[in-house]
């Protein structure tokens, strides 16, 4: 009869048998593991016993950026003693008891949803967000008022356009390349 063992008794056994002398990469080729696992499994085994084969959290144990717990409690006490105040207002007093970290506006927003003491709501854009360029699209290029033998419209104005590029090496020769004239409609007057 077949037995399907479990993930901690296939760690186990992998242990077992590294302790009764197999070598580690037969060992790990045999479970599909590489033999750094096989490794820790052995570490842990070492230190932990049985307990330590068992699937460990990948959650760091510390963020250093996290927002203090006696600031975050500060936040907390300050909106439920004033609760007309938002992030903008506790960080302003909290600027005035001079900690010396104060969290930002933002920081403080998340503390306070976090807690439930403000709905977060999706921020309401400015009409003015909304509003179009009041200035006429161009549509078309110089190119499309061009006549049928290539030449430019008689209201077109000429002006040179320094090219960017590598220097020439004479003074004459480079005025000569750098500069094009360009076609463009003049401005009505």
């Amino acid at each position: 009869m077949l037995v399907e063992l479990g993930l901690m008794e296939q760690r186990h056994k992998a242990v077992l048998e590294v302790l009764g002398g197999l070598p580690v990469v037969e060992v790990a080729r045999r479970y599909g593991v590489a033999r750094q696992t096989v490794h820790e499994w052995m570490r842990r085994y070492a230190t932990f016993g049985f307990a330590g084969l068992f699937d460990r959290s990948c959650r760091p144990a510390t963020c250093p950026h996290q927002m203090r717990p006696e600031v975050e409690a500060r936040i907390v006490a300050l909106r439920r003693a004033h609760s007309g105040w938002g992030p903008h207002m506790l960080r302003y007093q909290l600027e005035k008891e001079q900690l010396d970290f104060v969290p930002t506006r933002s920081s403080i927003y998340r503390c306070l949803c976090r807690h439930g003491l403000i709905d977060p709501k999706k921020r309401r854009r400015r009409r003015e967000d909304y509003q179009r360029s009041r200035k006429e699209p161009f549509h078309g290029t110089v190119a499309d008022r061009w006549d049928e033998k290539g030449e430019p419209p008689r209201d077109t104005v000429r002006f040179p356009i320094v090219e960017t590029g590598s220097r020439p090496k004479s003074k004459e020769a480079g005025m000569k390349d750098s500069i094009t004239m360009a076609e463009r409609p003049s401005l009505p007057s």
